[in-house]
C-alpha cells in the first residue's frame, strides 16, 4: 500500500458531510419499488431516468443508465450503511415485504433470522438491492464490557 506524504499546507475549507450518493441501476422501476416499498425510503422526486430519496440530511439518487455505462458486475465494491432508529422493526418490515436479510459479516448469500450484534457497538443486517449494491441497516447500541 502506498503511503502519502503529509502536505505542508492543509486546506481550511473541507467537506463537512456527504450530500448525495448516486447509484447507476439497470431497472429504475424495480429499484424504485425495492427502495420505497420494501425498505421504506422516502421519495423526493421521480423522473423518467432518476429517482431521488431523502435519507436524513442527504439524498440517495438512482439513475437509469444505458447498458454498458455501469461496470459489471454492478454493485461490486459498494457498501452503503444506513442508520435506523429500530433495526429489529426495520428488519422484520423488510422481510415481510420479501427482502432477504443477509449476514453483515459474510460476503456471500448467508441468511440471518435477526440483526447481528457487532462487538464495535452496532446491531445490523445487510441486503442486496436488485443491482447487487450492498445495503447495511444498523442501530447504535451500548457495548457491554
Amino acid at each position: 500500500m502506498a503511503t502519502h506524504a503529509k502536505p505542508e499546507f492543509r486546506p481550511k475549507v473541507q467537506p463537512h458531510r456527504i450530500d448525495e450518493v448516486v447509484l447507476g441501476v439497470s431497472d429504475l422501476e424495480k429499484s424504485l419499488s425495492f427502495y420505497q416499498d420494501s425498505l421504506g425510503f422516502e421519495v423526493e422526486v421521480v423522473e423518467t431516468d432518476r429517482v431521488v430519496f431523502n435519507v436524513g440530511n442527504a439524498r440517495l439518487v438512482l439513475e437509469s443508465l444505458p447498458d454498458g455505462q455501469v461496470p459489471e458486475p454492478r454493485g461490486q465494491g459498494v457498501r452503503l450503511y444506513f442508520a435506523v432508529h429500530d433495526v429489529h422493526g426495520h428488519f422484520h418490515q423488510a422481510r415481510e415485504m420479501g427482502v432477504t436479510p443477509l449476514d453483515p459479516n459474510e460476503t456471500g448469500f448467508v441468511l440471518v433470522e435477526e440483526p447481528v450484534t457487532q462487538p464495535w457497538g452496532y446491531r445490523e443486517y445487510r441486503v442486496e438491492d436488485p443491482d447487487g449494491y450492498q445495503l447495511f441497516f444498523r442501530q447504535k447500541i451500548e457495548v457491554m464490557e
